[in-house]
């Protein structure tokens, strides 16, 4: 720690980077402070900025590694078909559906036939 209080040139260039900004390397850290006087402190910060630095550039080799598969659009299934002949196949599922559903609630015995 400094005993008078005031900041080292290293902390205040530091504090003075604006958020966008890229962060300090450890070797512009070590130009400024030079390599004789760099004490447990700076040696601290520039093993955090070496060790942020190498996280940063395994999420880039991952994020490209990792690619989101695309999966195919549901009208992909049938490429042949026109888009009227789509519509007669869902038309005819959903008949499907509904007169299995209506089955399912005769032999439960929730709905009666009228006859």
């Amino acid at each position: 720690m400094v005993e008078n209080q005031q900041d080292p040139a290293w902390l205040a260039s530091l504090r003075e980077q604006q958020p966008g900004e890229s962060p300090r390397t450890a070797e512009d850290l070590q130009e400024q402070m030079g390599q004789a006087d760099m004490g447990e402190e700076l040696q601290e910060q520039i093993g955090q900025v070496d060790m942020v630095e190498d996280l940063r550039e395994q999420m880039i080799q991952a994020g490209e590694e990792l690619e989101y598969e695309k999966k195919a659009p549901l009208t992909q299934l049938f490429p042949n078909l026109e888009p009227w002949q789509r519509l007669v196949l869902v038309v005819l599922l959903f008949l499907n559906v509904a007169l299995c559903g209506c089955m399912a609630l005769v032999m439960a015995g929730r709905v009666m036939l009228p006859f």
